[in-house]
């Protein structure tokens, strides 16, 4: 088959770990001359629309309240006419909403699903549990980003024969080291729009790229923070960043403010250009309570960013060795791990360049995105 028809299913094209992992996945099948289209449960627009139309994808947006509202025969016509107007050969599903979507999708059409699950113990839950497990017939493969997720979705009722485990994948051309004159120049820019003091070299800056929300813990890196600040014997000057926006944005502003962070941590918001940001980072930390393969841990693992990260879900298989790795909410182990970073340079370096050598070597664009459209041809063959 020389080209596929792929209608895939979203919640929303906001910028999110899912999102961007579509995002990537359409990179890869785009530049293999596939004809791709999105249906967004959401409404109109989101961060990353133009990003997916540069790639030659069409969008459609249901504008869907909530799942209750799928019976209406307004959303089910919709849902037919979607199916045949794009005729897809694989309907690719990311996400409790859009899978349930996805599901009601497959009976308008022979299209085989495919469901990607990006983490385990957050999103089937309780009566999500019973709609996943009710619709895991419609499902002919499910790709888990990892052991935990492929072990969540058997104990829900998927056969293991029709589950493969493919961590999520990065562009590494897109993410990559400055070179130093490059870096140099933004990050002089980058850290006089952050911070009021115009801080100067020699600068630490320690950052984080996430939604504020709690399964992310920002909490913990507030008060990593704050520690480490208090320590007062650490080389050059520390600043804090956390790129992203959400419902904890109020909460950690007024963190920051009770421990004295103001003027040294920052909250800039939500950012689309993370590619140009991370480069700019000296110590990339992930304090998440639970997550599958983040897609942002890969981003700095490929900008060659030495990374901390918690001990959870698919995160020790896929950094290797080459991370530390404090446990999930231990507050002591982030603050040593970042500290043993900050104290000694070389370290940063060699964890960095060899985080950045393990995103080239094994979750670069092209394997990865081999090992998806596997599942989808023998989705078509089965």
């Amino acid at each position: 088959m020389d080209s596929l028809s792929v209608l895939f299913f979203i919640s929303s094209i906001d910028c999110g770990g899912a999102e961007n992992h579509l995002l990537n996945l359409c990179r890869y099948l785009s530049g293999r001359g596939n004809q791709l289209h999105i249906c967004a449960l959401s409404g109109p627009g989101g961060d990353l629309e133009a990003d997916f139309e540069k790639l030659g994808v069409r969008i459609e947006y249901l504008d869907l309240p909530s799942l209750r509202t799928f019976l209406n025969p307004v959303y089910m016509k919709r849902f037919r006419e979607i199916v045949r107007e794009f005729s897809p050969d694989i309907i690719h599903a990311h996400l409790y909403h859009a899978e349930a979507a996805a599901a009601v999708a497959t009976f308008f059409g022979d299209a085989p699903l495919v469901v990607t699950r990006h983490s385990s113990g957050l999103e089937f839950n309780g009566t999500r549990r019973l709609v996943s497990r009710a619709v895991s017939s419609r499902i002919s493969r499910l790709i888990a980003v990892s052991s935990e997720a492929a072990q969540e979705a058997e104990n829900i009722g998927i056969s293991a024969r029709r589950i493969s485990v493919i961590e999520s994948g990065v562009d590494t051309s897109l993410f990559r080291p400055l070179e130093q004159s490059e870096r140099e120049r933004r990050r002089s820019d980058y850290l006089s729009g952050l911070f009021a003091d115009k801080p100067e070299e020699p600068v630490i800056l320690i950052g984080s790229v996430g939604g504020l929300k709690p399964v992310k813990n920002y909490p913990l890196f507030i008060e990593m923070a704050a520690r480490l600040i208090k320590q007062g014997d650490l080389p050059g000057e520390l600043r804090f960043v956390i790129v992203g926006d959400g419902q904890q944005r109020d909460e950690l502003s007024a963190l920051i403010e009770e421990l004295g962070l103001k003027g040294v941590a920052a909250l800039p918001g939500r950012d689309t250009r993370v590619q140009e940001l991370l480069p700019l980072f000296d110590i990339f930390v992930l304090t998440s309570d639970s997550e599958g393969v983040p897609v942002a841990l890969l981003e700095a693992l490929s900008c060659g960013l030495p990374c901390v990260a918690s001990r959870v879900g698919g995160i020790p298989e896929t950094v290797a060795g080459n991370a530390l790795l404090p446990e999930p909410g231990d507050l002591d182990g982030f603050f040593e791990s970042v500290r043993s970073l900050i104290m000694d340079g070389n370290r940063r370096a060699v964890l960095g360049a060899a985080g950045r050598e393990l995103a080239v070597g094994k979750y670069g664009l092209q394997g990865w995105g081999d090992r998806n459209l596997s599942v989808y041809l023998s989705a078509i063959r089965s």
